[in-house]
Parts: C-alpha cells; sequence; structure tokens
C-alpha cells in the first residue's frame, strides 16, 4: 500500500515538472505564442538535477501558412498585330462611307426643297439712348401738374407766397441768390475793400444793380399738423420760377411700439400712401415710388423713419438745365480780370 502511495507521489511530483518547464517567449523575432508557437515534439518530465525522463510526442499538425494576398497586376496589352491594324481600318472606313453617304442624302433632298429666303434683322443702333421715359414705356405722368398743398412747379415766387397764406402756412425763412459765375466776377470788383461783411454786400448790390438778385428759396411751416415746406426757384433767365417743392410731414415721436401705438402707426401709414394714390394714381415706377420722367419733370414719395415721417419731392429739371445754359453763355460775355500774363494779349497788337 505504501509503494502504490509513493508511486503515486512520485507521478504528481513529475507532472507539476512537466507543467513548469519553462518555454522561450521568442523564435529570434517572432514571438512564440498562440498560432506563432513553435509546436514541442518532446516533454521533459524531470528537472535538471535528476535523470531525463522525456516523453515523444505525436507529431503536431503542420502549422497552416498565413494566407498571402497577392496582388493582381495590370495586364498588359498585347501588341497589335498588321491584321488587327487592317481590320480596324476596315471598320473605320466603313463608317465614314455611311457618314458620306447621309450627308450626300441630305444634300440632295435639301437642294430639291424650295428655298425661303430671309429677310435681314433691321439694323440696331447702340449708340441711340432714349432721351426720356417716354422713349422707354410710353406716356408717363404729367407731374407739372401736380400740386401739393396748392404748390405747383412752375409757380412764381407771389403765387407761391399768396397759396401758402390760403393753406394755413407762414414763411419762417426766405433766401436770396445770385447766378452762377456772377458771383466771382463781382467779387472781383469788390476785392478792394477788406472786410467780409463789406464785400458780400458790395455783390448783392452789384447784382441788384444788373437786376440778377433773385429770391431763390422759401422755406413754409404749419406746425398745427406738423408739416413743412421748401420751394426752390430759379433765376430770372428762366422767370423766377419753382423748380423744386420738399414737402415733409413728421410723425408723433412719442409712439412707442405697444400694440396699440404700433395700430396707431399702420394707420397713419395706410391714410398717407391712400392719399398719395387717390391724389396723383399709382407711381411709373413702383420700385423707386416715382411718378412722372426724371429726366424732365418728376415727383417722388416716401416714408421713413421709426415716426413714419411723410415726404414728398417735386422736382422741374428743365427749369435747372436752362438756368445752366444762360449762364455759361453770360460767362463768356463777363469781361473778368486776366491773371496771366506770361503770353503776349494779342488785344494788345493793335
Amino acid at each position: 500500500m505504501n509503494k502504490k502511495i509513493y508511486v503515486l507521489a512520485l507521478g504528481l511530483g513529475l507532472a507539476t515538472t512537466a507543467l513548469a518547464e519553462e518555454v522561450p517567449l521568442f523564435n529570434g523575432d517572432v514571438p512564440n505564442l498562440g498560432r506563432m508557437a513553435k509546436p514541442q515534439n518532446t516533454l521533459h518530465l524531470t528537472p535538471e538535477e535528476l535523470p531525463d525522463i522525456s516523453v515523444t510526442l505525436k507529431d503536431a499538425p503542420p502549422k497552416p501558412a498565413p494566407a498571402v494576398v497577392k496582388k493582381e497586376e495590370p495586364k498588359s496589352r498585347a501588341p497589335l498585330k498588321i491584321q488587327d491594324v487592317a481590320r480596324f481600318s476596315e471598320a473605320q472606313s466603313d463608317e465614314m462611307s455611311k457618314r458620306l453617304d447621309q450627308s450626300r442624302n441630305q444634300y440632295r433632298n435639301a437642294q430639291q426643297q424650295p428655298k425661303v429666303v430671309e429677310e435681314p434683322a433691321p439694323a440696331v443702333v447702340e449708340d441711340q439712348m432714349p432721351e426720356s421715359l417716354m422713349d422707354l414705356f410710353g406716356k408717363t405722368h404729367d407731374v407739372r401738374g401736380f400740386e401739393i398743398s396748392g404748390m405747383a412747379l412752375g409757380m412764381t415766387p407771389e403765387e407761391i407766397l399768396e397759396t401758402a397764406k390760403e393753406r394755413g402756412y407762414t414763411v419762417t425763412k426766405a433766401d436770396y441768390g445770385i447766378p452762377l459765375y456772377r458771383t466771382s466776377f463781382y467779387a472781383e470788383q469788390c476785392r478792394g475793400h477788406r472786410r467780409p461783411e463789406v464785400i458780400q454786400s458790395c455783390i448783392v448790390d452789384l447784382a441788384r444793380a444788373d437786376e440778377v438778385h433773385y429770391l431763390s428759396s422759401l422755406t413754409l411751416a404749419r406746425p398745427i399738423s406738423a408739416e413743412y415746406m421748401q420751394v426752390l426757384f430759379s433765376t430770372h433767365a428762366t422767370g423766377n420760377r419753382a423748380y423744386k417743392i420738399f414737402y415733409e410731414n413728421k410723425g408723433d415721436n412719442s409712439l412707442n411700439f405697444t400694440r396699440r401705438n404700433l395700430a396707431q402707426k399702420a394707420r397713419r401709414r395706410d391714410a398717407f400712401w391712400d392719399m398719395i394714390y387717390e391724389t396723383y394714381g399709382y407711381p411709373d415706377d413702383r420700385d423707386q415710388f416715382i411718378w412722372g420722367d426724371p429726366q424732365k419733370a418728376y415727383m417722388k414719395a416716401a416714408m421713413q423713419g421709426s415716426n413714419y415721417n411723410a415726404y414728398i419731392m417735386m422736382e422741374d429739371r428743365e427749369l435747372t438745365d436752362g438756368d445752366y445754359v444762360e449762364a455759361a453763355e453770360v460767362k463768356e460775355s463777363l469781361p473778368f480780370r486776366q491773371t496771366f500774363t506770361f503770353a503776349e494779349n494779342p488785344a494788345d497788337r493793335n
């Protein structure tokens, strides 16, 4: 019984020794782990101090070689043979022959059909520009017939003052002017004076003596309705008539953005545009709110700001153009002092 126990203990010890055998972790640079481990053919059961007792293991199945994915090399084209070239040339020539036949048939059919003579398109002269909006869009509003509080373009200062009094406006400012180029001419004659106020008074006196001093602007006010107007006048060369009229109606700046005040502002906005359309009709340019022809006489309306201030402006550009032409002609006749003496004056030769 004791002998059996000894043999059993010896077997357990040997089995423990076999389990504790050290195995190298690397075979060179390759790790000796998992599938990469080198198969063992012999198992040593005893430690180095005792006689070597080993067991030969059965041959392990060969380790499968790792799959190698081969890259497909591009297929090289086979050299073109003379026979292929001949077949390609034949196919190409057949295709070209078919296209030539189609072209000939189309040409014959076109020759058999009756010819249609097309009339030449009218010549377009790019240098010709329209002289007014009427040339582009037809008839426009005649703004010279429009009135703002009874005042219209072409009125004289006396007519404007009379109408303003009837409508409850008062004159808050009146400005006078001198035609273009005459101010510098009179300044040369008044250069002997030293003080600026004396020079200005001298210029005005000379203009009045030549009857070219004119009323150039009137500023009118109607405070009860917060309405204001400014009328600009042309020179005596074109009759000293109103060529531009500004109208302004200021909104209530005490209104904030509550629902009640916003509704009041909306009513003001609608009332303004309704009166505009009822009085003058719809604009010729609905994007810019312009009536008439901006190259001749026109009117523009707008409402701006959080107070909904209303604005109307009318202008007759032909009056100002006439003033400029007249001033240019007068400038040639005015005897301005010559400031350059580096050349001989032809008038001194006689």
